[in-house]
């Protein structure tokens, strides 16, 4: 016969390690233990937090913390700082964060890059041209191979005849309109389903697009440009 550890009650054990009359005793023998775990007073190493409410063994109160002191850093981490963009305090329990929250953050990179894309790419437009046709210059060997891909899947495809009427007769009957967007102006030859995924050369699979839809197009079905979605040429 033995004492229960928990409530002092006499009771047969089974073996030689059984130290609880019941799972009653033994369970709050056990949340016991982890209450007590608990209620000691304890400071984050990283930042000097009170974690006294958290399980027992943890040590850090965030990954960022634990990062720091394994980096060698021996002074408390400040976590009250100030936001990058608009100057207001904030608790940074991240190490290396900046900005108090993510609309100050996009804020930042419109001030460096601009409001929009459009405006960016004026600025930038002349570097852009210069850089493109350097590489081109560089590397005609990527233009060649593009050129040679695009001829075997048109070959592949089935290339029809498609003359200078068929696209005279294709933009009158467009209204000599984008059929995308339908804004007048210079057109460009768009297959709806894209070559190098299958589309032919042919009446059946050309429409008139202006070069803004042709080029956002890309080698997507409508759907998929239309629902923003991004296909890889080894996916398609």
């Amino acid at each position: 016969m033995a004492n229960c550890t928990c409530c002092g009650k006499l009771f047969k054990p089974q073996n030689s390690i059984h130290k609880y009359c019941s799972k009653q005793c033994k369970w709050k023998s056990s949340n016991d233990k982890r209450s007590s775990a608990k209620r000691k007073s304890r400071e984050c190493p990283g930042c000097g937090k009170d974690i006294s409410g958290e399980y027992a063994n943890k040590k850090y109160c965030s990954n960022a913390c634990r990062r720091w002191v394994a980096n060698g850093n021996t002074e408390m981490r400040k976590l009250n700082t100030h936001c990058a963009r608009c100057g207001s305090e904030f608790l940074n329990l991240r190490a290396g964060k900046k900005y108090c929250s993510v609309t100050c953050k996009k804020m930042a990179g419109n001030d460096r890059n601009g409001p929009s894309y459009a405006e960016r790419y004026q600025r930038e437009r002349e570097h852009r041209l210069a850089a493109s046709k350097r590489y081109a210059q560089e590397n005609p060997h990527v233009a060649q191979a593009a050129k040679r891909r695009r001829r075997a899947a048109l070959s592949s495809n089935g290339e029809f005849r498609f003359s200078g009427k068929d696209w005279k007769r294709c933009m009158d009957r467009h209204g000599n309109r984008c059929v995308y967007c339908a804004t007048k102006g210079p057109l460009t030859i768009d297959h709806v389903v894209p070559v190098c995924r299958g589309g032919t050369h042919g009446v059946g699979n050309i429409v008139p697009a202006c070069a803004r839809c042709n080029s956002s197009k890309r080698h997507r079905f409508i759907t998929e440009w239309k629902l923003g979605k991004t296909v890889s040429m080894s996916a398609a």
